[in-house]
């Protein structure tokens, strides 16, 4: 719910966004930030203008993409 929330503000202000995992690799950010030690950091949305539109993006078929152990999904996914 606070990700569908934050969209709409961020849309409404025309910001682009994108939410991401949270890498611990940056293990510094709770002690710059002032983060309590209790929180667990989970995911981060980073945001600013658009400086272009997105570019078009391409899939292979689904059932190249995706595998079902135990279930034949090339006659089900046609």
């Amino acid at each position: 719910m606070h990700h569908y929330a934050l969209w709409a503000l961020l849309e409404a202000d025309r910001l682009g966004y994108n939410l991401q995992h949270y890498n611990p690799m940056y293990d510094g950010v709770p002690e710059q930030w002032k983060i309590p030690a209790d929180w667990s950091l989970k995911a981060q949305l980073v945001f600013d203008k658009p400086t272009g539109g997105a570019p078009e993006k391409t899939f292979e078929p689904l059932h190249q993409r995706l595998s079902v152990h135990g279930k034949d999904i090339d006659n089900s996914l046609s």
